[in-house]
């Protein structure tokens, strides 16, 4: 749990320049649209994972938190940051 919790601080910091980096123009309100995201997803995915815990118990628990980790990883794979535009008119 302490890996889980220490990796998903650093994936937030990374995410949180990826988002700067990503976006072209207006990087503030796409900054709060991704942090807006960041804190839903936890607020929902904390509900589920404690509705999970209180039906199945403490594997189902973990594995749900594994399926998550996982989904993550698939998505970051994807990521791509966008050219400069002097880079694409070589």
């Amino acid at each position: 749990m302490v890996l889980v919790g220490a990796g998903t601080f650093f994936a937030q910091a990374c995410a949180t320049g990826f988002v700067g980096r990503a976006a072209t123009s207006d990087r503030g309100s796409a900054s709060g649209l991704y942090l807006a995201s960041y804190f839903f997803g936890g607020l929902i995915g904390s509900a589920v994972l404690g509705l999970i815990f209180d039906r199945f118990g403490w594997t189902a628990c973990v594995g749900g938190i594994a399926v998550s980790i996982l989904v993550a990883a698939l998505l970051a794979v994807f990521l791509k940051t966008p050219m400069a535009p002097e880079a694409m008119a070589r």
